[in-house]
């Protein structure tokens, strides 16, 4: 995340929200959940759940273990089908 926020993990306390991100100066949350995939589907990605909730698919397909993997953000104005 970039400066200003504060990050915590929920370690599956809060269902379809992997990540709690706040913003230290407005107070605004951020819901993040994030997604991975290996090969050509997106296992039960639907979606962006709600306004303040963004959606991170990180995509391994045909890398290298050391290799950088593609990553996508997702925001609830996204509208394509993946």
């Amino acid at each position: 995340m970039s400066q200003g926020f504060h990050a915590q993990i929920t370690y599956g306390k809060w269902k379809n929200t992997n990540v709690i991100a706040v913003n230290i100066e407005n107070g605004k949350v951020i819901l993040v959940e994030v997604k991975t995939k290996q090969g050509r589907e997106w296992p039960a990605v639907k979606g962006v759940k709600g306004f303040n909730r963004i959606q991170i698919l990180v995509d391994y397909e045909g890398k290298d273990p050391l290799e950088r993997p593609d990553f996508y953000i997702l925001d609830k104005d996204f509208r394509k089908t993946i």
